[in-house]
């Protein structure tokens, strides 16, 4: 939702490495992806 996308743009605001994986090598990317998040894959591929 939009709380989901907005915590996501305040943090690459904030300078977060959208490009860091997971302890599973998964990338913030790539999690969203799965799950749906278009909104926030499209914020992140901007950032990138």
């Amino acid at each position: 939702g939009e709380w989901r996308y907005l915590t996501v743009r305040l943090l690459i605001d904030a300078g977060a490495d959208v490009t860091i994986p997971d302890g599973d090598g998964t990338s913030p990317r790539d999690l969203a992806d799965r799950r749906g998040f278009d909104d926030v894959v499209a914020l992140i591929d901007a950032a990138s």
